[in-house]
């Protein structure tokens, strides 16, 4: 490598002829970084409310605990796009067929 003199006549030391691999590796491990950041970000703004018959079900629970103060979605399960795979039949009513703690806790803070 080639050295270059400073003022005093002395050596500066090596003379730099560039980026090194190690600043276009930082640089390229940031522009990945920052890409998937951005499409998860993207991708969170886009999914559909009740998109499976999982989430519906446990909604479901949620808002037949806050609104009729019961574990049975009939009612609930009957409003245009909130009917669910995911139910059981038990003495004439249906109730979501995930376990209820989580839906509870929800419906607490809902």
């Amino acid at each position: 490598m080639a050295k270059t003199a400073d003022s005093s006549g002395g050596n500066a030391g090596p003379a730099k002829s560039g980026p090194s691999w190690f600043d276009s590796l930082r640089l390229l491990c940031l522009v990945i970084i920052g890409v998937s950041l951005t499409v998860s970000f993207a991708r969170l703004l886009s999914v559909q409310q009740f998109a499976s018959a999982n989430d519906r079900s446990r909604w479901c629970t949620v808002a037949a605990l806050v609104e009729e103060g019961t574990y049975a979605i009939d009612n609930v399960s009957r409003r245009p796009g909130w009917d669910s795979i995911d139910k059981v039949r038990h003495n004439e009513h249906f109730f979501s067929s995930k376990p209820p703690l989580f839906s509870t806790l929800v419906a607490g803070v809902y």
